[in-house]
Parts: C-alpha cells; sequence; structure tokens
C-alpha cells in the first residue's frame, strides 16, 4: 500500500487544532477526545465545542472524498491534451491525491463507479514518465486484494505488459509490474488473460533484465501464481523456465533469493517439474550447492533455507557434506 500517512497528535490547543487528513489521524483524534490513550481512565465527557467540531470533521470526510475524487477525475481528463513539453505537476499532484484515498477497498470500489477508471488508458500512454509510473501505482493500490477491481483492469493488461518489457524508464517498468502483480494475485480468472497475452514471457524477460527491482518483483509474482495453481507450473514448465532459472542462478550477481523462492514454488507438487531439474546438463545440483555455501556466508537464511529445500526434494539430501 501507499506510505503511511503522519496520525495527527497535536491536540493542544482548540484555536490551533488542525483538521485530519485522512482516517487514521481521525481515528487518533477521537482516541485522544475520549482518553482511550490515556493512562488512566478518564470519564470526563467531551465537551460541546469538541463535539461539533469532531462531528463536523467526520462529516467533511465522508461527503467530501467522492466530490474530491469526481475534481480530481475532472482534471486527469484532460491529460490527454498535454505534450512532453508541457508540464505534469498539476497531474501528479491530483494521482497522488487520489491515491490517498483510495487506500480504503469501499473508496475504491466508489471511484470505478464514478467513472475513475476511465483515466487509465491516457495516462499509461502518456509522454511524461512520472505520471505513467503514478497511474500504474494507482493501479496497484485499488486492485491489490479487490477481487471487484481486478474484475475491471483486465483490459489493461496488455498495455502493461508492453510497458514492463519496452517502457524506457526502469521505474516505470517496476510500477507496471507492480500493477499487474496487484491485479493477477488471488484472482484465478487473471490467469486467462495472462496465458492470452503471453505474459509470462514478459515475466521471464524481466527476471533477466539488469534492473534489480524489475528482476525481484518479477521471481515474486511468478513465486505466487505458481503457488495458486498447478496450471501456471505446467505452463510455464513448456516454455523451458527451468532452464532460464538454471542459467540465471549459474550467474554472479544475481538476486538468488527470490529466483529460487520461484523455482521451489514451481517443483513443489509436480514431478515433471523435478524431473526436469535433475537433467545432468542443467547442474543444478552443484549450483545448489554452491548458492548454499554463498548464503552462509552472506548470512542469509531464506535463501539458504530454499536450497536445502530444493536440496531435499530433487536429491533426498538432508545433511549438510
Amino acid at each position: 500500500m501507499s506510505d503511511q500517512q503522519n496520525e495527527g497528535n497535536n491536540a493542544a490547543n482548540n484555536d490551533g487544532r488542525q483538521p485530519p487528513e485522512n482516517m487514521q489521524q481521525l481515528l487518533r483524534l477521537t482516541l485522544d477526545a475520549s482518553g482511550t490513550n490515556a493512562p488512566t481512565p478518564n470519564y470526563e465527557p467531551i465537551s460541546e465545542e469538541n463535539r461539533k467540531w469532531l462531528n463536523e470533521a467526520i462529516s467533511d470526510m465522508s461527503i467530501n472524498v467522492i466530490e474530491e475524487l469526481t475534481k480530481g477525475i475532472k482534471v486527469l481528463e484532460q491529460v490527454g491534451s498535454i505534450s512532453g513539453s508541457d508540464s505534469p505537476e498539476e497531474f501528479e499532484r491530483v494521482l497522488d491525491l487520489i491515491t490517498n484515498y483510495v487506500d480504503n477497498m469501499d473508496i475504491s470500489n466508489d471511484f470505478h463507479k464514478i467513472g475513475g477508471f476511465t483515466i487509465f488508458d491516457p495516462l499509461l500512454s502518456s509522454p511524461h514518465p512520472r505520471l505513467r509510473s503514478k497511474a500504474a501505482n494507482l493501479i496497484a493500490e485499488v486492485t491489490q486484494n479487490n477481487v471487484y477491481c481486478q474484475q475491471r483492469v483486465t483490459h489493461l493488461f496488455p498495455k502493461l505488459l508492453q510497458m514492463v518489457k519496452e517502457d524506457p524508464e526502469p521505474e516505470v517498468k517496476v510500477k507496471a509490474l507492480y500493477a499487474l502483480s496487484c491485479s493477477l494475485r488471488d484472482y484465478p480468472p487473471s490467469l486467462e488473460y495472462i496465458v492470452k497475452y503471453d505474459g509470462f514471457s514478459v515475466l521471464l524477460s524481466a527476471m533477466q533484465s539488469n534492473i534489480e527491482k524489475l528482476q525481484i518483483k518479477a521471481a515474486f509474482l511468478l513465486s505466487a501464481l505458481c503457488s495458486e495453481s498447478n496450471a501456471v507450473k505446467e505452463h510455464v514448465l513448456k516454455q523451458k523456465l527451468i532452464d532460464h532459472l538454471a542459467e540465471m542462478l549459474s550467474k554472479k550477481d544475481q538476486p538468488y533469493e527470490h529466483l529460487l523462492s520461484a523455482l521451489l514454488s514451481l517443483v513443489r507438487d509436480l514431478p515433471q517439474a523435478q524431473e526436469e531439474c535433475r537433467r545432468p546438463e542443467l547442474y543444478m545440483y552443484n549450483i545448489l550447492i554452491r548458492l548454499r555455501e554463498h548464503s552462509i556466508i552472506h548470512e542469509n537464511l531464506d535463501q539458504r533455507q530454499h536450497c536445502q529445500e530444493l536440496l531435499t526434494l530433487l536429491y533426498n539430501e538432508t545433511f549438510y557434506r
């Protein structure tokens, strides 16, 4: 999710009191006013002035969110009219504002219902990389753990996959993959689209890139999808993914922990994948032994555990040599 908002904890003077900017600040204010955080019970009733102010704050927050989102959508509808030489600052500000609001699932759903998803296509095609990046991040925010929104962004998969593969800006690539990850995970129907648009080839290319963040996110997503479905495992197995993983794991300075996690998710409960790993020409046993020693030297417990589990699963090796 988005960065945590600063909690509103300035409740010293009524005259200097600032209105809460989000629900976390409002909750803190309510707890402070009721004495919940006090070291000893305080049953003194809230003053009428404070009660009125608090009710107004709650009313403002409950009414104005949809109004603010609607205003933001109207601004962003003009994004197609700006060129690469125009300043995108106003659009960036609006995107940041909307992103702050939609960390609530109900607000995310409302954002779609009032037409908010229509802004994604032009934003993702903007000549300004920061707008493309922020738009992809917004897609991630509204779809994460939200089936309602996941159902309504599948038409964006081709564009997001293209961005992961071809966008010239590394940060845009990373955010586009983040959007795909949130849209795909824990939503099985989306797998049909990722197969249709050859998304696993894009994931493989991302893992082979020289952008570490992109490599890690691609490996994480592949691991998550393999854990969700044997159909995914069988599909990527046909694409020679094990060969590619073995090649990457044999190179220096790779995100070994995440690549091993992807390999482990692929071979669990799939005997044909385990047989593929044992092919002599892959030298998988030697790779795993070397990476286990590497993990000990670099004190990476997760990497060490992945290596040991793979050695046990593939070669029945349960003790260190």
